[in-house]
């Protein structure tokens, strides 16, 4: 059976015997004999490549051949490598001759400035003075900032004393007994003491709602009740619990609207401003009810669980 050598086109020196049935284009088999020294495609296993046909004949001798070739460009090969080998020193002793003619030259530029130097330093002192007041011209002294960090921990450190003090006057006084409304026409009233104390220690919205759910419901309340009295989503078929006290609830919140700047919208405001800031009311709202959600859906899980769990 007539075979074909072939050297793959997309691996150089990578030789193969294929037959002739190899072929992709049928219509060149009948033709051979003249196709050597061409590309063509080919089949080779499941897959076609392109190969460079060099030889046409049986398959032995033809496997011999390509076995010859193969060995021919692994000599090939290891020649460029040891010619790449002897090259490499004769490279760095360039560099090092290179190198050397460089610290030549510095060594060189040195011995001049020392010998200019030893004529300077036999010139009268205003000369050398004058020298060391140009060079301080040329070269300023950079100013290097420095902050005290020390001092700045011990101010906020103090800061933070006075309003634990300040705190702690409040809940303790009875400057502060007199009840006001936490929002008005709720008839929800809190001590002045202890609605500035707990302003003082609420940094957010939704830490201020919590803490003022604290103060108005008890643990009881808290963990048998929901916000709002919906179900679930994700236990749509078991019972919702009952909402808590609504008129607590609504004053607690609006309290917070309130606090925060967004419960009536500004006099003479555009309507472009208006809507800032009727998206703003609402986006405070959601964000304060979801908190609540979550901390009461805590509250039930910790009456469940049981007080020892708690502790642990």
């Amino acid at each position: 059976m007539s075979c074909f050598l072939v050297e793959w086109v997309k691996e150089p020196k990578t030789y193969s015997v294929v037959p002739c049935e190899s072929l992709v284009d049928g219509t060149l088999r009948s033709k051979s004999k003249n196709l050597i020294g061409e590309s063509h495609d080919l089949r080779f296993g499941k897959r076609v490549y392109s190969g460079t046909i060099l030889a046409i004949g049986d398959a032995s001798p033809l496997s011999l051949k390509a076995d010859q070739l193969a060995q021919d460009a692994a000599s090939e090969i290891e020649q460029t490598c040891s010619k790449k080998a002897e090259d490499g020193p004769k490279a760095v002793r360039l560099k090092r001759n290179k190198k050397s003619c460089m610290a030549e030259e510095r060594a060189r530029d040195i011995r001049e400035i020392l010998g200019n130097v030893a004529e300077c330093s036999t010139s009268p002192v205003q000369n050398n003075s004058q020298l060391q007041i140009n060079i301080g011209e040329n070269n300023p002294t950079p100013e290097v900032s420095t902050i005290d960090y020390e001092e700045k921990y011990r101010t906020l450190k103090q800061k933070y004393k006075n309003l634990k003090i300040r705190h702690r006057e409040l809940r303790n006084s009875g400057a502060g007994l007199d009840e006001v409304e936490i929002y008005p026409g709720t008839g929800v009233k809190i001590t002045v003491g202890e609605m500035t104390s707990i302003k003082m220690v609420s940094h957010q919205p939704t830490v201020l709602a919590r803490n003022l759910f604290r103060r108005f419901f008890s643990t009881e309340e808290l963990s048998t009740h929901s916000l709002l009295g919906k179900t679930c989503n994700a236990n749509r078929d078991s019972a919702s619990l009952p909402a808590i006290d609504n008129i607590r609830r609504d004053a607690i919140m609006n309290c917070v609207l309130k606090s925060e700047g967004v419960e009536n919208p500004p006099d003479n405001c555009t309507r472009a401003e208006a809507k800032l800031w009727s998206k703003k009311k609402r986006a405070l709202k959601r964000e304060v009810t979801k908190s609540l959600s979550d901390f009461m859906r805590e509250e039930y899980r910790k009456a469940r669980r049981g007080p020892g769990i708690n502790n642990i």
